[in-house]
């Protein structure tokens, strides 16, 4: 179930470094998600009205936020056809939270 669309973020970049050389190309896709884990069915089942009740119940411990950035170069000729993760960061925001009273 996708309840929000995920976000991502797209750079290129050119380096000139003379002339004579092929110009080096690289492209970064920053990708941003969120896992709900449990959401889908306690959302089916009537149990959760919105993703706010959700994320307000003890469920808001099944949230995790993951953050991933890809890297490639795309220079005229270059061999290598992998993508690159070059950063990985995922985080259950209830950890960051004060705890409910």
């Amino acid at each position: 179930m996708i309840v929000f669309s995920p976000h991502f973020g797209l750079a290129v970049s050119d380096e000139d470094l003379e002339e004579r050389e092929p110009q080096k190309r690289y492209v970064e896709i920053t990708f941003v998600f969120h896992i709900l884990r449990g959401f889908a069915n306690k959302s089916a089942a009537g149990e959760m009205k919105s993703l706010r009740d959700f994320i307000e119940s003890e469920d808001r411990h099944n949230v995790m936020v993951c953050n991933y950035r890809f890297f490639k170069e795309f220079t005229q000729g270059a061999k290598d056809p992998t993508w690159v993760i070059n950063m990985i960061n995922q985080f259950l925001p209830a950890d960051h939270q004060p705890p409910k009273n």
